[in-house]
């Protein structure tokens, strides 16, 4: 899986309060424009080549929590280049007048389960038609396994979306334990365990993922689940998702 953080650029021409835009995704309206690449541990689809373009008329949300505004916005390649109250046409750039559109940063879906049949739907249209442009899986437990050979996949065909993932407890406990799942793990299956969530983390997991009152999880017991987060790379900014044990009582 690669690894990318991805330059700032310098010089840019934005509105008041705006420094350099790193790349990402814009949405307008209920469309998608890959415009810009998102960074960090997430494998996603390269654009082959971005054109260059004007989009009108626009209301600009920017992610900063503060009032939409009204603008143009210049987009040259794969980065935003421009932001302001108009912008004339340059060159040979395509122009959308956009009649008042909201545009936003993609949307991060943080608890998704989006890839499932991502491969033979590479356009992902279920998910990316609603803004959402990066999602993380590996939820509830559950993880592709091994995490390494999975985000091959996604490079070799890259989908419309960014996909990163969370390492699955009950996937450590599979691989481990087998079958074996209706029982606590012994001392030695624990630390299995353990070598494998250091394995998935290395290859660039988000985090540990638990889904407690499910049958492959549900007679973990509470050190196990401790013991794992207190791996060295698990407390290192890693996340823990977790899906609770809970119980239901019948009622009359």
């Amino acid at each position: 899986m690669a690894s990318r953080k991805l330059p700032f650029d310098k010089g840019l021409s934005l509105g008041p309060g705006y420094s350099a835009v790193p790349e990402g995704t814009l949405v307008i309206g209920m469309r998608v424009c890959k415009v810009f690449l998102s960074w960090c541990f997430i494998v996603g689809a390269v654009p082959s080549a971005a054109a260059d373009m004007l989009l009108q008329h626009v209301q600009v949300y920017d992610g900063t929590g503060r009032a939409p505004f009204a603008a143009d916005v210049r987009v040259r390649g794969e980065r935003i280049v421009a932001v302001a109250t108009h912008l004339r046409p340059v060159g040979s750039e395509s122009v959308v007048d956009e009649h008042g559109l909201a545009l936003a940063p993609g949307f991060i879906d943080m608890h998704s389960h989006g890839d499932g049949g991502l491969l033979e739907d590479l356009d992902a249209g279920t998910i990316a038609r609603q803004g959402v442009t990066t999602i993380l899986v590996g939820q509830d437990g559950e993880s592709h396994y091994p995490l390494a050979e999975y985000f091959g996949k996604l490079e070799a065909r890259p989908p419309a979306i960014n996909v990163a993932s969370m390492v699955g407890h009950a996937t450590l406990r599979a691989q481990v334990m087998g079958q074996d799942l209706f029982r606590e793990s012994t001392p030695a299956e624990l630390e299995r365990m353990k070598a494998v969530l250091s394995q998935e983390l290395a290859a660039g997991a988000f985090g540990l993922s638990t889904g407690l009152e499910y049958e492959k999880a549900h007679f973990a017991t509470t050190e196990e689940v401790v013991r794992l987060l207190h791996q060295p790379r698990a407390r290192r900014g890693e996340r823990r998702v977790r899906f609770l044990r809970r119980t239901v009582a019948n009622r009359p």
